[in-house]
């Protein structure tokens, strides 16, 4: 499995890229592309009408045995195509740079089933022009199916896009409960809970643990917490509430008129921005505890200052093993805010996992031996490290090398020579190593083919002999060694013919 994502490592990092740095423009040109992203709606929705419309219309051709394209099926799918080329673009953009929905697991789904559909469409419509006379038969039936096939991937991407952005089973939830008609409850709620912030004042201090905690462990942590993290929001601690980027968090300290947690617990029940989406809105009692608590400073002033004794994770009474939770949590959001800042991919490998890669293989300036310090706070989580074409040395193969859980690493192009590969050998679990165009050799081939969990292992392009990888293989048959082509019986010919005419 390994293997086959590598190739989603190098096209999920052209978005990264272009989302990191680029030098002395880089601000104004991440403008300019944060704007195409936002414009992700409007090149969205007109391809899904398009697409849908022009399947319907081959829908009732098929059924009613028509044997000609419709002419506007046919546009329409054209048009279409051209749009949803233009919406994954602009989707791409907008998920690089919106923080709030990068982390969100439904993503991977939504993007590439989207990929796909606008893939589709782009080859329908050529099939579509081949067969609109109806005498290539073929294509003509291509292009009908395909459309057909077309429109349900463009519903299934939009059903994973509308979880993103309304919440889970936005749709189905529609279906399967009627929103309250009851206006006295909402008005109750944000009657009482829109009374002015100077109220809070007089109040006595509110204790995140002790009063705000609670709240959120009952309504919001199903959804914001440590097992599943919608929007890329946690809930759990202020450490995480404070968590990425401020332009994008939803607590403002010490003014909870400006917060947008705030304005969803709010909403009145049936509202699809509401929080909680699920059950009775949250009480006025306590919607006002939190407009308290945030009008107070939502503890931030505490973890800016390096004091985080106000924040659940780290209080005194908490145990230890959840201290180092905390503390490693931290951590990881750290690295990977890091990473991102420099343009680097950090993302989980699946859904159902908290297994991370890093990808830095475009990132310009090439990634170094300084920035490898980034990677300390994933550690204990990272298991595919691609820094192909980096400016890494054998140096940095030491803070490699404490990388204990990698299973797969890329070094391709880049300086490593058999000097770096030595400290390699503590990466007891690493299954592929790439070392395409390194400066290795036979030696160095030999030392690190001994790593027990190894599986495959590239060389081509380096100083490693044909005669070194037969005797690698021959000593390590469990290794399927990618390397340099042995002799061709035309290149030993010439070599015979060379001799005998020197002699």
């Amino acid at each position: 499995m390994i293997e086959s994502m590598e190739w989603i490592w190098t096209i999920s990092a052209i978005g990264d890229v272009a989302a990191g740095d680029g030098g002395a423009d880089s601000g104004s040109a991440n403008r300019y592309l944060r704007f195409v992203g936002r414009m992700h709606p409007l090149f969205l929705h007109f391809p899904i009408g398009l697409a849908l419309s022009a399947a319907a219309v081959e829908c009732f051709n098929i059924i009613f045995r028509k044997r000609t394209a419709s002419q506007f099926a046919l546009m329409a799918t054209g048009i279409a195509s051209a749009f949803a080329v233009l919406a994954c673009i602009s989707g791409w953009l907008n998920a690089d740079f919106e923080p709030s929905v990068r982390y969100d697991n439904t993503l991977w789904l939504h993007r590439w089933l989207s990929i796909l559909a606008a893939g589709s469409l782009i080859i329908v419509f050529f099939c579509g022009l081949l067969g609109r006379s109806g005498l290539r038969i073929k294509a003509f039936n291509a292009y009908r199916w395909g459309l057909l096939m077309c429109g349900f991937l463009i519903v299934a991407a939009a059903h994973f896009g509308g979880d993103m952005v309304w919440g889970e089973d936005y749709l189905s939830k529609a279906l399967a409960t009627t929103p309250s008609t009851s206006a006295a409850p909402a008005e109750d709620v944000s009657g009482d809970a829109t009374r002015d912030s100077d109220t809070s004042s007089s109040v006595a201090t509110i204790s995140f643990k002790k009063e705000i905690l609670p709240i959120f462990e009952a309504r919001c942590i199903e959804c914001h917490g440590p097992d599943k993290v919608k929007a890329d929001l946690r809930l759990d601690s202020v450490d995480d509430i404070f968590s990425g980027d401020p332009e994008w968090w939803v607590v403002e300290p010490g003014d909870a008129e400006k917060s947008i947690l705030v304005e969803r617990i709010i909403l009145p029940q049936g509202n699809p921005d509401a929080m909680p989406p699920n059950g009775d809105p949250l009480t006025a009692e306590q919607v006002q505890h939190i407009r308290d608590w945030i009008n107070q400073g939502a503890d931030y002033e505490s973890i800016a200052g390096g004091d985080s004794e106000s924040t659940p994770v780290s209080s005194t009474e908490t145990t230890g093993t959840d201290a180092k939770t905390a503390a490693e949590d931290a951590a990881r959001v750290k690295s990977v805010d890091d990473l991102q800042a420099r343009g680097v991919i950090a993302m989980r490998i699946a859904q159902d996992t908290d297994d991370w890669e890093v990808n830095s293989s475009l990132v310009k300036p090439p990634f170094s031996d300084a920035d490898l310090a980034m990677l300390t706070g994933l550690k204990p989580k990272l298991v595919w490290l691609n820094l192909a074409r980096s400016a890494v040395t054998d140096s940095g193969m030491n803070d490699v090398a404490t990388l204990l859980r990698l299973e797969s690493l890329r070094l391709d192009n880049t300086s490593i020579t058999d000097e770096g590969l030595s400290p390699l050998l503590a990466l007891t679990n690493l299954e592929v190593l790439n070392l395409y165009g390194t400066k290795i050799t036979d030696s160095g081939l030999k030392t690190i083919a001994a790593l027990p969990a190894l599986r495959r292992l590239y060389c081509a392009g380096t100083q490693v002999t044909s005669e070194g990888v037969a005797e690698i293989r021959t000593a390590y048959p469990a290794v399927d060694i990618v390397g340099p082509l042995e002799p061709t019986a035309a290149t030993d010919t010439s070599a015979e013919s060379d001799e005998a005419s020197t002699q």
